[in-house]
C-alpha cells in the first residue's frame, strides 16, 4: 500500500537537492500538489485550468515550453499536450531522474544530525495560539480590517480585557524552559543525544531528534540513560527480542522507570 504523503514529502526533498531552474521547480511542486497529494500520479488539466495554473505560478506563456522541456528532460514528469489541454504524469522515484544533484541525501542527513546533537542546542517549538498571536494576526489581516464593525461585538467601557504584555509572556516561557533543564548540563545532554543516535539510528534522529531532546533527554535524563543501558546490555548479550522498534522500546522502558506506566 502506497504511503502517499510520505512519497510526496520524499519527492519534495529530492526536488530541493536537484539542480533545476526556479520556474521548473515551482511547476514540479505544483504537480506534486495535484497528483501525489491527491493520491494519484496522473492529472488532467483543461486549457483554462492550465492557463490559470501558469498565471498563479508566475510562469509566462513564452517560458512554458522551456519549463516543460526541462522537467521532461530531467525525467521528473511527462506532459502529454492535447487539443483540450494537458495530461501530466509524475515520477516520484529519484533514481530514474536525469539531473545533477546539489548535494547527497547522506550529506544532508549527517549535517542535520550533527546540528541536532550539538551541545547546548536549543530546541524550538510551535507556540499555542494566544493573545499575542491573535493581536498580530488581527493587525496584519486586511480581511479582518475590511470587515464592518458590529455594535454587539464592541465591549462596554471598562469591561475590555487589558492587553497582554507579549515580551513578558515570552520571557516567562523562556524562563520556564530554562528551569526545566537547568539540572542537565550541555555536555551530558550532548552525550545522551549521541547515545540515542547510535541506538535508534541517523534517520530516526533526523526525523524525531527534536522530540527526543525536548520530551525525553531534557525531561527524563536519568530514566532515559538507565533504559538505554538496559537495552544495550540486552543487545550485547543477545537477549534482545524486538516486538517493536528500538525507539518505541526505549520510550516504553523509560516511562516504566519513571513510574508513568506499570
Amino acid at each position: 500500500m502506497i504511503d502517499w504523503p510520505r512519497t510526496a514529502a520524499r519527492m519534495r526533498g529530492d526536488l530541493d537537492r536537484a539542480d533545476l531552474s526556479g520556474r521548473a521547480r515551482r511547476l514540479a511542486e505544483f504537480f506534486i500538489k495535484t497528483t501525489l497529494m491527491r493520491r494519484r500520479t496522473r492529472c488532467v488539466f483543461s486549457n483554462a485550468l492550465r492557463a490559470a495554473a501558469l498565471r498563479t505560478l508566475k510562469i509566462g506563456a513564452n517560458h512554458m515550453a522551456e519549463v516543460v522541456a526541462e522537467l521532461e528532460g530531467a525525467r521528473i514528469v511527462t506532459v502529454k499536450a492535447e487539443h483540450e489541454g494537458w495530461e501530466i504524469l509524475v515520477y516520484p522515484e529519484f533514481g530514474g531522474w536525469n539531473v545533477k544533484w546539489l548535494y547527497l541525501r547522506e550529506e544532508m542527513a549527517s549535517l542535520l544530525t550533527a546540528i541536532e546533537c550539538a551541545c547546548g542546542q536549543i530546541q524550538g517549538e510551535l507556540l499555542e495560539p494566544g493573545p499575542c498571536l491573535d493581536r498580530a494576526l488581527s493587525e496584519t489581516s486586511a480581511e479582518n480590517a475590511a470587515l464592518p464593525v458590529r455594535t454587539a461585538d464592541v465591549p462596554k467601557m471598562g469591561t475590555r480585557t487589558p492587553p497582554v504584555n507579549c515580551k513578558a509572556s515570552i520571557k516567562q516561557l523562556n524562563t520556564e524552559q530554562l528551569n526545566s533543564v537547568k539540572q542537565l548540563s550541555p555536555a551530558r545532554e550532548g552525550a545522551l543525544m549521541e547515545s540515542l543516535r547510535q541506538f535508534v539510528g541517523d534517520e530516526d534522529m533526523v526525523n524525531w531528534g527534536g522530540d527526543w531532546r525536548k520530551n525525553w533527554v531534557r525531561k527524563m535524563p536519568d530514566e532515559l540513560e538507565r533504559a538505554l543501558d538496559t537495552l544495550l546490555d540486552e543487545i550485547h548479550k543477545d537477549q534482545w527480542r524486538a516486538n517493536k522498534s528500538r525507539g518505541a522500546a526505549l520510550k516504553d522502558l523509560t516511562r516504566r522507570y519513571a513510574g508513568l506506566i506499570k
